[in-house]
């Protein structure tokens, strides 16, 4: 409007786009500022308490999910996970991977859980079956006694009382 014409041009009519968005936002930080300050107060004021979770609602909405819970109980876990080892033993690690697929993902997460292994609540069953198959193989290498050098007992003993007057 400089030249007088009755139409801006178009960098004029950005900039005062511009200048009005800048205005509205100001308008509507203003605004949420003054909503939380109210929201505080009516809080402080009126100690409105916190929304009541209780326990059917969630049972229902996590039964809903197709969230099971676990059949099995610690005890069991810890009796199912020697008899891992003792299949794997026997059997080799093939084995136990298979009976590991075939259980339910909650129970794997309950044997995860007493072995020590880490099991969140978003836990792959492919992550839990790997770590519940490393700690077989792990109480395999444990419970094997390799002892390659003989104990100092065992070479005194094995001498005869002839080689040990010899030697004196």
């Amino acid at each position: 409007m400089s030249d007088g014409s009755a139409f801006k041009s178009a960098s004029e009519e950005v900039a005062a786009l511009m200048r009005e968005l800048t205005q509205i936002r100001e308008v509507l930080r203003d605004i949420s500022n003054r909503v939380g300050q109210i929201e505080r107060h009516v809080k402080r004021a009126f100690t409105i308490p916190a929304k009541d979770k209780s326990k059917p609602i969630r049972q229902q909405s996590a039964n809903a999910g197709g969230v099971m819970k676990p059949q099995i109980t610690s005890a069991d876990a810890l009796r199912e996970f020697d008899e891992l080892v003792s299949v794997c033993r026997d059997h080799g690690p093939e084995t136990i991977i298979n009976r590991l697929n075939a259980k339910d993902h909650s129970e794997l997460r309950v044997i995860a859980v007493e072995l020590g292994l880490p099991a969140g609540s978003k836990v792959s069953r492919k992550q839990l079956t790997s770590s519940i198959a490393g700690r077989v193989r792990e109480s395999l290498l444990l419970s094997t006694n390799r002892n390659v050098t003989e104990p100092r007992s065992a070479s005194a003993t094995s001498r005869t009382p002839e080689e040990a007057k010899k030697e004196e």
